[in-house]
């Protein structure tokens, strides 16, 4: 699907993120780098269902990964802020 995603949007002249749901991020993960590595105008946004799971942890390693100006987070406020507390941890 990220060939196809790739092909539609490479004509493309504005920035394009794709939406990625977090409790499929892992089983896309090289996908998911391949798709980025195409065009510097493509970011992620990861997103989540009200019961979905997921490990946040998991996001540590897409954050050493991907550029942070690459990918973003439309998650509830709870898990926000249990990344962001991740992030400082790290840092």
């Amino acid at each position: 699907m990220v060939h196809m995603m790739e092909e539609k949007c490479t004509d493309l002249k504005h920035p394009v993120t794709f939406p990625v749901r977090a409790a499929l991020l892992a089983q896309s993960f090289s996908q998911l780098s391949w798709l980025l590595q195409q065009s510097d105008r493509y970011t992620l946004t990861v997103w989540t269902g009200q019961h979905d799971e997921f490990a946040l942890q998991d996001f540590k390693l897409y954050r050493k990964a991907f550029d942070v100006n690459r990918i973003y987070y439309d998650l509830p406020n709870s898990l926000k802020a249990e990344l962001l507390m991740m992030t400082w941890e790290d840092d």
